[in-house]
Protein backbone atom coordinates (compact mmCIF):
# COMPACT_ATOMS: atom_id res chain seq x y z
CA UNK A 1 0.00 0.00 0.00
CA UNK A 2 1.09 3.58 -0.66
CA UNK A 3 1.41 5.93 2.30
CA UNK A 4 1.76 9.62 1.47
CA UNK A 5 2.64 12.46 3.82
CA UNK A 6 0.97 15.85 4.23
CA UNK A 7 2.88 18.49 6.23
CA UNK A 8 -0.53 19.93 7.07
CA UNK A 9 0.07 23.69 6.95
CA UNK A 10 -0.50 26.36 4.34
CA UNK A 11 2.49 27.04 2.12
CA UNK A 12 4.28 23.79 3.01
CA UNK A 13 6.68 22.45 0.42
CA UNK A 14 6.13 18.74 0.77
CA UNK A 15 9.29 16.96 -0.31
CA UNK A 16 8.63 13.77 1.66
CA UNK A 17 8.45 10.80 -0.67
CA UNK A 18 5.63 8.32 -0.27
CA UNK A 19 6.45 4.92 1.14
CA UNK A 20 5.11 1.56 0.06
CA UNK A 21 4.21 -0.91 2.79
CA UNK A 22 2.97 -4.47 2.32
CA UNK A 23 -0.45 -5.37 3.70
CA UNK A 24 -0.24 -6.15 7.41
CA UNK A 25 3.34 -4.87 7.69
CA UNK A 26 4.38 -2.07 10.05
CA UNK A 27 5.18 1.45 8.86
CA UNK A 28 8.72 1.21 10.13
CA UNK A 29 10.72 4.34 10.84
CA UNK A 30 8.77 7.45 9.86
CA UNK A 31 10.46 10.67 8.85
CA UNK A 32 10.52 13.55 11.34
CA UNK A 33 9.99 16.84 9.49
CA UNK A 34 10.97 20.26 10.81
CA UNK A 35 9.21 23.60 10.65
CA UNK A 36 10.65 26.88 11.90
CA UNK A 37 8.92 28.00 15.08
CA UNK A 38 7.01 24.73 15.59
CA UNK A 39 7.49 21.37 17.25
CA UNK A 40 6.51 18.25 15.31
CA UNK A 41 4.15 16.15 17.42
CA UNK A 42 3.73 13.15 15.14
CA UNK A 43 1.88 11.71 12.16
CA UNK A 44 -1.89 11.26 12.32
CA UNK A 45 -4.51 9.52 10.19
CA UNK A 46 -6.78 12.60 9.97
CA UNK A 47 -6.09 16.14 8.84
CA UNK A 48 -7.43 17.37 12.20
CA UNK A 49 -4.83 15.16 13.92
CA UNK A 50 -7.44 13.53 16.14
CA UNK A 51 -6.67 10.54 18.33
CA UNK A 52 -3.20 9.17 18.87
CA UNK A 53 -0.15 9.60 16.69
CA UNK A 54 0.76 6.74 14.39
CA UNK A 55 3.62 4.57 15.69
CA UNK A 56 6.32 2.90 13.62
CA UNK A 57 4.97 -0.47 14.81
CA UNK A 58 1.38 0.18 13.62
CA UNK A 59 0.33 -1.94 10.63
CA UNK A 60 -0.93 -0.75 7.25
CA UNK A 61 -4.09 -2.10 5.59
CA UNK A 62 -4.89 0.44 2.82
CA UNK A 63 -3.55 3.35 0.79
CA UNK A 64 -3.74 6.52 2.88
CA UNK A 65 -2.19 9.84 3.85
CA UNK A 66 -0.54 10.70 7.15
CA UNK A 67 -0.89 14.26 8.43
CA UNK A 68 1.72 16.15 10.46
CA UNK A 69 0.69 17.75 13.74
CA UNK A 70 2.52 20.89 14.86
CA UNK A 71 2.54 22.97 18.02
CA UNK A 72 3.73 26.55 17.99
CA UNK A 73 7.00 27.06 19.83
CA UNK A 74 7.98 30.73 20.12
CA UNK A 75 11.49 32.14 20.03
CA UNK A 76 13.11 32.96 23.37
CA UNK A 77 12.19 36.54 24.30
CA UNK A 78 15.12 38.96 24.14
CA UNK A 79 14.68 39.82 27.81
CA UNK A 80 15.59 36.26 28.90
CA UNK A 81 19.15 35.10 29.42
CA UNK A 82 19.27 31.32 29.34
CA UNK A 83 21.44 28.23 29.43
CA UNK A 84 20.99 25.09 27.34
CA UNK A 85 21.67 21.57 28.59
CA UNK A 86 20.74 18.93 26.04
CA UNK A 87 17.15 19.76 25.03
CA UNK A 88 16.49 21.63 28.28
CA UNK A 89 16.52 25.37 28.84
CA UNK A 90 17.11 27.14 32.17
CA UNK A 91 16.09 30.77 32.52
CA UNK A 92 19.05 32.53 34.15
CA UNK A 93 17.92 36.16 34.04
CA UNK A 94 14.84 38.17 33.16
CA UNK A 95 15.40 41.85 32.34
CA UNK A 96 11.97 42.76 31.00
CA UNK A 97 9.09 44.73 32.42
CA UNK A 98 6.01 42.84 31.25
CA UNK A 99 3.21 43.04 33.81
CA UNK A 100 1.56 39.77 32.78
CA UNK A 101 4.36 37.30 32.14
CA UNK A 102 3.79 33.82 30.75
CA UNK A 103 6.86 31.61 30.56
CA UNK A 104 6.26 29.23 27.67
CA UNK A 105 6.92 25.50 28.08
CA UNK A 106 9.36 25.56 25.16
CA UNK A 107 11.25 28.05 23.01
CA UNK A 108 12.90 27.77 19.61
CA UNK A 109 16.59 28.60 19.18
CA UNK A 110 18.17 28.33 15.73
CA UNK A 111 15.33 26.10 14.55
CA UNK A 112 15.54 23.69 17.51
CA UNK A 113 12.90 23.49 20.28
CA UNK A 114 14.13 23.51 23.89
CA UNK A 115 11.94 22.71 26.89
CA UNK A 116 11.98 25.15 29.81
CA UNK A 117 12.76 22.95 32.81
CA UNK A 118 14.29 25.31 35.38
CA UNK A 119 14.43 28.86 36.69
CA UNK A 120 17.93 29.69 37.88
CA UNK A 121 19.22 31.36 41.03
CA UNK A 122 18.01 34.97 41.22
CA UNK A 123 16.67 34.80 37.66
CA UNK A 124 14.03 37.43 38.42
CA UNK A 125 16.17 39.33 40.95
CA UNK A 126 14.67 42.76 41.72
CA UNK A 127 11.95 42.46 39.06
CA UNK A 128 9.19 44.88 39.95
CA UNK A 129 5.45 44.56 40.04
CA UNK A 130 4.60 41.51 38.01
CA UNK A 131 0.79 41.47 37.99
CA UNK A 132 0.65 37.84 36.98
CA UNK A 133 3.20 35.14 36.34
CA UNK A 134 2.64 31.70 34.82
CA UNK A 135 5.35 29.07 35.23
CA UNK A 136 4.69 26.08 32.93
CA UNK A 137 4.38 22.48 34.10
CA UNK A 138 7.64 21.64 32.34
CA UNK A 139 9.55 23.51 35.07
CA UNK A 140 10.75 21.06 37.71
CA UNK A 141 13.23 23.19 39.65
CA UNK A 142 13.58 26.75 40.88
CA UNK A 143 16.85 28.26 42.06
CA UNK A 144 17.71 30.05 45.28
CA UNK A 145 16.18 33.51 45.43
CA UNK A 146 14.61 33.06 41.99
CA UNK A 147 12.29 36.02 42.64
CA UNK A 148 14.40 37.71 45.33
CA UNK A 149 13.76 41.38 46.01
CA UNK A 150 16.67 43.07 47.77
CA UNK A 151 15.95 45.08 50.92
CA UNK A 152 17.98 47.98 49.52
CA UNK A 153 14.94 48.89 47.40
CA UNK A 154 12.44 49.17 50.23
CA UNK A 155 13.72 52.57 51.32
CA UNK A 156 12.63 53.94 47.92
CA UNK A 157 9.03 53.18 48.79
CA UNK A 158 8.65 50.54 46.10
CA UNK A 159 7.30 47.22 47.25
CA UNK A 160 7.58 44.33 44.81
CA UNK A 161 4.63 42.08 44.32
CA UNK A 162 3.40 39.23 42.24
CA UNK A 163 -0.37 39.53 42.07
CA UNK A 164 -1.32 36.15 40.61
CA UNK A 165 1.13 33.29 40.53
CA UNK A 166 0.55 30.03 38.66
CA UNK A 167 3.23 27.50 39.52
CA UNK A 168 4.22 24.32 37.73
CA UNK A 169 2.54 21.19 39.11
CA UNK A 170 5.87 19.43 38.61
CA UNK A 171 8.08 21.58 40.86
CA UNK A 172 9.88 19.20 43.19
CA UNK A 173 10.77 21.89 45.73
CA UNK A 174 10.56 25.64 46.18
CA UNK A 175 13.57 27.07 48.04
CA UNK A 176 12.68 28.93 51.26
CA UNK A 177 13.91 32.23 49.85
CA UNK A 178 12.52 31.84 46.32
CA UNK A 179 10.18 34.81 46.80
CA UNK A 180 12.14 36.63 49.51
CA UNK A 181 11.11 40.26 49.83
CA UNK A 182 8.04 39.92 47.60
CA UNK A 183 4.59 40.83 48.85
Amino acid sequence: YDVTFDLNYEGAENNIEKITVEEGAAYGTLTTPTREGYTFEGWFLTEACDGEAVKATDTVSADHTLYAKWSYTPAVPEDFTYEIDGNNLTILKYSGSVANLVIESAYYIDGVPYTVTAIGDRAFFNCQNIDSLVIPDTVTSMGEGAFYWGPEYEYRGTVPYIGTLTLSDNLTAIPDNAFSGCR
